[in-house]
């Protein structure tokens, strides 16, 4: 028998190597931070209805434009290109690339309208004529 040791990173992603495991998790961190300022999602009781069109959260558009920039210029980092890479573009780099919770930010960002509202999926984000036209608002 030959004993192992494994890391796991915050999100659950298993590492054999612990610097690794160090870096992975910093960036999880970064995303973190990255998407903070944005509104929070509905709570989970609402999710089902934020999730299928029952309304949308009311962001900030530079609070959106930032977070875009910022979640490229990680990207830019990350995959060490030569070129910017654009938020669209980003999304085809984190798609297969294991950095699940930061295509989720991605994702997210992507769900947001020309009018800064955030749908619980992105095609109210390109239709958003067929979602329910309320914004869900955190209850304190």
């Amino acid at each position: 028998m030959k004993k192992i040791t494994k890391y796991q990173a915050k999100d659950g992603r298993e590492f054999n190597d612990e610097l690794e495991c160090i870096k992975h998790d910093a960036i999880i961190d970064e995303v973190t931070i990255i998407m903070a300022p944005l509104n929070p999602l509905p709570k989970k009781d609402e999710g089902c209805r934020f999730a299928n069109g029952g309304g949308y959260i009311q962001q900030d558009l530079q609070t959106v434009i930032k977070a875009r920039k910022e979640l490229c210029s990680l990207g830019n980092k990350i995959f060490k290109k030569s070129k910017p890479i654009s938020f669209r573009w980003l999304g085809r780099y984190l798609d297969d690339s294991g950095y699940l919770f930061m295509y989720c930010a991605w994702t997210r960002l992507s769900n947001i309208d020309n009018r800064h509202r955030e749908w619980g999926q992105g095609y109210y984000a390109i239709n958003p004529d067929k979602g329910k036209q309320i914004p869900f608002i955190e209850k304190g």
